[in-house]
């Protein structure tokens, strides 16, 4: 049942014919981990706690740092020093006290994979880095954990849609095995300011709808923000390896 106030917050959404006290239920229900809160982590968390997703897990073992502010937006400069998912936490809070955060300053691992998945519904990986990824796609896939993956550079965007508790096949580290970190990331090859949160707020708004009316099709989208161009792509049902 929702309060006064949360009808009140959420009205505009409420309002979507799509959309209703159902729906909003469900959202409150949900519980989603958030993997890497970098500029995708500090959007797509924002966007869903905004939105009214009742739990958010945040992991991630960096404190902020000076150059995180050009596109972590729920950092500042006073926040120098301070554990990232803290710091998130804490915004979060000021957002939407109805949504509650939890805090984990380490990194996601084999090792602590079971623990960081109990009771999830959906995973968003908002990594940075092939390892962390493969390891977040594993764990997903041996959990069968719903996960949407997300990634930025320079002015390119990418969202991988993983539904793993329907299907266990495909997975990231099948599809994408011959990667490595030598690519390049954001630290190396660098990324627009707003691209993250852009991404970040597309990851929001999938997470959303699948969280509503889940889809068994895993799928690949990329964007190019240099000439506005994007490109879906279905993923294959099985890998073999």
């Amino acid at each position: 049942m929702l309060t006064d106030q949360e009808f009140l917050r959420y009205s505009r959404q409420l309002m979507l014919p799509e959309f209703g006290e159902a729906a909003q239920q469900i959202l409150k229900q949900s519980r989603v981990l958030v993997v890497g809160v970098g500029g995708l982590g500090c959007a797509s968390a924002a966007a869903l706690c905004a939105a009214g997703v009742g739990l958010l897990r945040l992991v991630d073992a960096d404190k902020v740092e000076l150059s995180n502010l050009q596109r972590q937006l729920l950092f500042r400069s006073q926040d120098i020093g301070r554990a990232k998912v803290a710091v998130a936490a804490d915004a979060l809070s000021q957002l939407n006290p109805h949504c509650r955060a939890e805090v984990l300053p380490e990194a996601f691992s084999a090792a602590n994979a079971a623990a960081l998945l109990a009771g999830i519904d959906w995973v968003l990986d908002g990594t940075d880095n092939f390892v962390s990824r493969v390891a977040l796609s594993r764990a997903c896939q041996q959990h069968k954990v719903n996960l949407l993956s997300a990634a930025v550079i320079g002015l390119q965007g990418q969202l991988m849609l993983w539904p793993h508790r329907q299907h266990s096949e495909p997975s990231y580290h099948q599809l994408f095995q011959d990667l490595t970190d030598q690519s390049g990331n954001c630290a190396s090859l660098g990324v627009l300011a707003p691209l993250p949160a852009l991404i970040g707020h597309w990851q929001a708004t999938v997470l959303l709808q699948q969280l509503l009316q889940p889809s068994a099709a895993a799928a690949l989208w990329q964007l190019d923000a240099h000439h506005w161009q994007l490109k879906k792509f279905p993923l294959p049902a099985a890998v073999t390896t």
